[in-house]
């Protein structure tokens, strides 16, 4: 019950002491998924093998990269069985390295690329000149976070068809 306050507070905590233990013994039993910290072991090798690097593996409250640390989700419930509650980690995980290898986060296009000027004056706004190329691209749409959403979907079904190609045995699990 310590472990679930200090890693997520009253409202993780609260239903371990309601249930007089039966939640953690559940948890123990993996009948209620898979926790960040026992996949770890599993995951922070299989990420470093899948980038051909060294990442940093942490978690978050949800899968995301900064192409040098992959975070993960502090557990996956998704499934009964806690070995697909792994096997889906390692697909996250491999989402995420899928990212790191092509460049999702490093797209970038010459200040006068024509796609630029042809958005800033179909929308009328200005190219930011901020630090973050990808989000000065997605001010120059009316509605920015769309823009990310959008670019992101699309950066994932390219992932998913590299990690189908690279990761056969994945894809088909």
């Amino acid at each position: 019950m310590l472990d679930a306050y200090e890693s997520g507070g009253l409202a993780e905590a609260q239903p371990i002491a309601a249930a007089g233990g039966q939640s953690f013994l559940q948890e123990l039993r993996g009948e209620k998924g898979v926790r960040f910290g026992d996949a770890a072991r599993v995951l922070q090798p299989y990420i470093c093998g899948i980038a051909e690097r060294t990442l940093e593996l942490a978690e978050s409250g949800e899968a995301a990269t900064d192409t040098a640390t992959v975070w993960l989700p502090r557990r996956i419930s998704c499934f009964e069985e806690a070995s697909r509650n792994l096997l889906l980690y390692k697909l996250t995980a491999a989402v995420q390295c899928g990212h790191i290898a092509l460049d999702t986060y490093r797209a970038e296009l010459p200040r006068e690329h024509p796609l630029l000027a042809g958005l800033e004056k179909r929308y009328g706004l200005v190219w930011a000149d901020g630090p973050v190329w990808l989000e000065n691209f997605f001010g120059l749409f009316p509605d920015p976070a769309l823009a990310g959403r959008l670019y992101r979907t699309a950066a994932t079904e390219r992932v998913a068809s590299d990690i189908a190609e690279r990761l056969p045995g994945l894809w088909r699990e």
